[in-house]
C-alpha cells in the first residue's frame, strides 16, 4: 500500500500531463487502497492543476478523476470537494462529469462532523448542537 501512494504521489507530482499517468492513476485508485491524506491532498492538486489548461482532456483523465471521485470522496475537505465541482465546470464529459457531481454532491468530507460522530453519551436533556 505504501508503494503505492508513493507511486500515486510521484505521478501526482508530474509536470508533464501524459494520457499513461491518467491510466496510471485510475489503475493505483481502482485498487482502493487506504492513502494517507498526504497523498489524497497530492491527487487532489493533480486534478486541480488543469483549472488552466484550455485543451479538450482525454477520456482517460475524466475517468481518473471519477475513480478518485468514487472512493475517496469522504477522505477530501469540503474546500477540495468544492474546487473539484468547480474543475468539472470547466472540463467536462457529457457522461463522466454529471456521475464526477453526483459522487461528490452525495458525500460527506473529512472535515464535516455528523451527528452519527457524537457520541450517545453527550445526548442529554438541554445540549443542544
Amino acid at each position: 500500500m505504501l508503494h503505492a501512494a508513493a507511486a500515486m504521489l510521484k505521478i501526482a507530482e508530474m509536470k508533464e500531463y501524459t494520457g499513461a499517468s491518467s491510466m496510471f492513476l485510475r489503475i493505483l485508485i481502482d485498487k482502493k487502497y487506504a492513502l494517507p491524506f498526504r497523498a489524497i491532498d497530492a491527487l487532489v492538486f493533480h486534478f486541480l492543476n488543469f483549472r488552466r489548461d484550455d485543451r479538450q482532456l482525454p477520456v482517460l483523465w475524466h475517468q481518473a478523476l471519477l475513480a478518485f471521485a468514487q472512493r475517496y470522496k469522504s477522505d477530501i475537505s469540503s474546500e477540495q470537494r468544492d474546487a473539484i465541482l468547480e474543475l468539472v465546470k470547466i472540463h467536462n464529459h457529457y457522461q463522466i462529469t454529471p456521475e464526477i457531481r453526483r459522487e461528490l454532491q452525495n458525500a460527506s468530507s473529512r472535515n464535516e462532523e455528523s451527528e452519527a460522530n457524537i457520541p450517545d453519551a453527550y445526548y442529554e436533556e438541554g445540549m443542544e448542537f
